[in-house]
């Protein structure tokens, strides 16, 4: 399965509230004794990570929608995230982590 940007889009209304690029609820926190249970040591910001996870489905709605684009239907679905791993890949680079979360000096 393709990687999925969860970047928020441009002129979204969202954008108008939020401070960060990316949608509520995207960010893993994980405390002291996760890190240490995944071996993450002397982490530092910019750094590139590759994460995979399992999780159970948490709530699960659908509802008709009239509008085309959408096939007639919405769906979402709510995922608790239950089991992680998470790698280090490659180097550290703060400014360019900076530019990905919070874009170009406009």
């Amino acid at each position: 399965m393709a990687l999925v940007s969860l970047l928020t889009p441009e002129g979204d209304s969202e954008m108008e509230y939020q401070r960060k690029r990316y949608g509520y609820g995207t960010e893993i926190y994980l405390n002291s004794e996760q890190c240490e249970a995944l071996g993450l040591t002397k982490m530092s910001a910019g750094q590139s990570v590759m994460v995979r996870a399992t999780g159970v489905v948490a709530r699960s709605t659908e509802e008709l929608d009239p509008s085309a684009d959408s096939g007639g239907t919405d769906c979402s679905v709510c995922i608790q995230l239950t089991e992680i791993e998470v790698k280090t890949q490659g180097d550290n680079n703060a400014a360019a982590a900076a530019t990905m979360l919070y874009g170009g000096a406009e």
